[in-house]
């Protein structure tokens, strides 16, 4: 189970929410919250504000329309910097 509890050696799990839309990063952020209590969850909201973390998460869920940088650009460029962690692509269309 991904959100299991980690020995205490072990350090917290990170899960990223990148999305434009603060609504959206609002709403993924509780649902996750309450899968993985223990997880710190991060929110950005821009694949440029991510590449300025200090450190990438364990877990990312990344929209893939987003201005400036797609998540498709920002999903190349991590897997160029050799980031072998769980990547999920969340997307929304409006009618």
């Amino acid at each position: 189970m991904l959100c299991a509890d980690r020995s205490k050696a072990e350090t917290t799990m990170r899960i990223a929410i990148c999305d434009d839309e603060k609504r959206i990063c609002a709403i993924l952020a509780e649902k996750v919250g309450k899968i993985c209590p223990d997880a710190e969850i991060i929110t950005y909201a821009s694949g440029k504000e991510l590449f300025n973390a200090d450190e990438l998460p364990d877990i990312l869920l990344l929209d893939i329309r987003m201005p400036e940088v797609s998540g498709m650009d920002v999903a190349k460029i991590l897997r160029d910097r050799d980031w072998r962690k769980i990547l999920i692509f969340i997307t929304g269309e409006e009618d």
